[in-house]
């Protein structure tokens, strides 16, 4: 009995984990793997995750922001921890096994304009 019961909830987290995914234009190859908190996705472009790719968040909700014709690419066998923060405003990339830790943020923009001579700067991201 224990092991339908668990088998049923399985299902049903797959499930739930499926619809969040692609409700939010997220592409995957395999179902990553989600320990504790779902992160906060915000896609605006075109974000991917590879194969065998976890997100551990028990105590700081992760945040993934892709603006409008960005690219945010999560290679094969990725994994982060609590409190990691990305956005991509034109491309990211992290690379095949890598691990991010705690509270870690990775941007490819400065965000604002600090003076008319510095401008906004974009430049590609690639871990």
């Amino acid at each position: 009995m224990r092991r339908i019961i668990n088998s049923i909830q399985w299902r049903l987290r797959t499930f739930f984990i499926k619809l969040y995914l692609k409700r939010r234009n997220v592409k995957f190859v395999t179902l990553p793997s989600f320990s504790g908190y779902l992160p906060e996705i915000i896609n605006e472009g075109t974000f991917t995750i590879g194969t065998n790719c976890s997100f551990n968040s028990f105590r700081l909700k992760q945040h993934f922001t892709v603006e409008k014709n960005a690219v945010l690419e999560i290679k094969d066998g990725s994994r982060f921890n609590d409190g990691v923060n990305l956005c991509a405003t034109q491309f990211i990339k992290i690379g095949h096994h890598t691990r991010i830790g705690d509270m870690t943020y990775i941007y490819d923009t400065n965000f604002h304009q600090i003076s008319p001579e510095n401008p906004t700067k974009c430049e590609p991201v690639i871990i």
